[in-house]
């Protein structure tokens, strides 16, 4: 009987080992229905006006102006640029541009 338990238990945490341990992982959303290429390379996701009322310049604490053709917020303080990539803004601001190279 005690037998019967041990093995039931350990086929039971094989199991689960094999399907939550050995089984690759894929990130959320970084690929597509049929895994075959990541989500960005099917279509662009556009960037939601709405978060600018949360987001400011990481420098001046200033707000953020969107440019929809350009695909970008720009700081008019600082006269830079931060790039918006798959709807999400990049605000380093080691990643801003001059709005000169724009």
């Amino acid at each position: 009987m005690l037998q019967q338990v041990v093995r039931a238990s350990i086929q039971k945490r094989c199991v689960f080992l094999i399907r939550n341990v050995c089984v690759p992982r894929r990130g959320f959303c970084t690929y597509g229905p049929d895994d075959s290429r990541p989500v960005d390379a099917m279509h662009d996701v556009a960037f939601d006006e709405e978060n600018l009322q949360f987001i400011v310049c990481p420098v001046t604490k200033k707000p953020l102006r969107y440019d929809n053709v350009k695909n970008v917020l720009i700081s008019d303080e600082l006269e830079k640029a931060y790039p918006i990539k798959n709807g999400i803004p990049n605000l380093l601001p080691s990643s801003a541009v001059s709005l000169d190279e724009l």
